[in-house]
């Protein structure tokens, strides 16, 4: 076995210090070629990182942001927000992102909004056109008693004997003059009248117009809740037998019915028709039944112990009549030992 040898150099003959001492072990236990990491580290940033690639102001805050977009796209539980592109399945299967349901949403609180003020608007105005409704008709009123009373206190025109000479009542200058404050109160008179009929007629158009969009509606509840009387030949069926029935029955004439639209009325008269055809075939249904066979009615079924005893009780009045043998020996097994 080779002897050990002692590591090369001369020992001095001088006393170590303790801290010397230590660094000379640290450099025995430690590799000489094993490299150090923390240098390694810095020589493969220094090798990976080309000239000019040196981090900047703006590439930190670029970082940062980056970091902040990738913490914010955490799933949407516990209360953690999630990223603007991140996808949801709405019930319908439709796929959709946040973004897109926050915008929605904006759009869904705005449109509200706006309807609300819309709705508000149109009340206003709907009660603004009632109370100008209201006043229309009481100038109207007031105006139609100005023209009844403008024939009793207006000037009456003037009689033509003022222009004849011969006349006991002759007054030219009078005569045109009471012709001039006549033609005025005419003319006034007219004017009034004339806007009288205008007003007359716009209401009456306006009634007529409220009138029809009325049917139209009552007409389309009426085809929602009976669906064949849209075809002309089904309702024009039903409408010669409702008015047939309604006026044997509760004498509506035509012109009452042809003036009712409300749609209820209709499927009156349709439960009254069904009604009235039921009462016409009800003696033909009797009929029918009577002729034919009953049916037996079912009686009540006799409990078996009950049967067993009348059939005891029976063949006991047999053995007192008969007085046989058998009807003894069938006595005797009816008894419980």
């Amino acid at each position: 076995m080779p002897e050990a040898t002692s590591p090369s150099g001369t020992a001095d003959d001088t006393a170590l210090s303790f801290t010397q001492g230590v660094e000379d072990i640290s450099n025995l236990l430690s590799d000489p070629d094993e490299p150090d990491p923390a240098e390694d580290q810095d020589q493969e940033a220094n090798v990976d990182a080309e000239p000019g690639d040196e981090p900047g102001p703006d590439d930190t805050e670029a970082s940062a942001e980056d970091d902040e977009a990738e913490g914010s796209e955490e799933v949407a539980a516990g209360g953690k927000f999630v990223s603007r592109d991140a996808k949801v399945r709405l019930d319908d299967g439709t796929v959709i992102s946040v973004g897109e349901l926050a915008r929605n949403n904006l759009f869904q609180r705005d449109y509200t909004r706006k309807s609300e003020e819309v709705k508000a608007e149109r009340v206003a105005v709907q009660a603004d056109r009632t109370k100008m409704n209201e006043i229309a008709q009481a100038l109207v009123a007031q105006r139609d008693n100005l023209l009844q009373a403008i024939p009793k206190y207006a000037p009456k025109e003037p009689s033509r004997d003022k222009l004849n000479p011969n006349h006991p009542d002759f007054d030219l200058v009078g005569y045109w003059q009471e012709k001039a404050a006549f033609d005025d109160a005419q003319q006034t008179w007219t004017k009034m009248d004339y806007d009288r009929q205008v007003e007359a007629k716009r209401l009456d158009d306006e009634a007529k117009a409220a009138s029809a969009v009325y049917r139209s509606n009552e007409a389309k509840a009426l085809f929602e809740k009976v669906p064949e009387f849209r075809k002309p030949d089904a309702y024009n069926k039903f409408w010669t037998k409702a008015q047939q029935v309604m006026a044997d029955k509760y004498g509506f004439t035509p012109d009452e019915l042809a003036n009712t639209y409300d749609h209820r009325m209709y499927l009156v008269m349709r439960d009254v028709m069904k009604l009235t055809d039921a009462q016409v075939a009800a003696p033909k249904v009797k009929e029918q039944l009577q002729g034919k066979p009953q049916l037996m009615k079912g009686g009540k079924r006799m409990d078996p112990k009950t049967k067993t005893s009348r059939e005891a009780q029976g063949r006991a009045e047999q053995l007192k009549k008969t007085g046989s043998l058998q009807a003894g020996i069938a006595s005797l097994m009816d008894l419980d030992l």
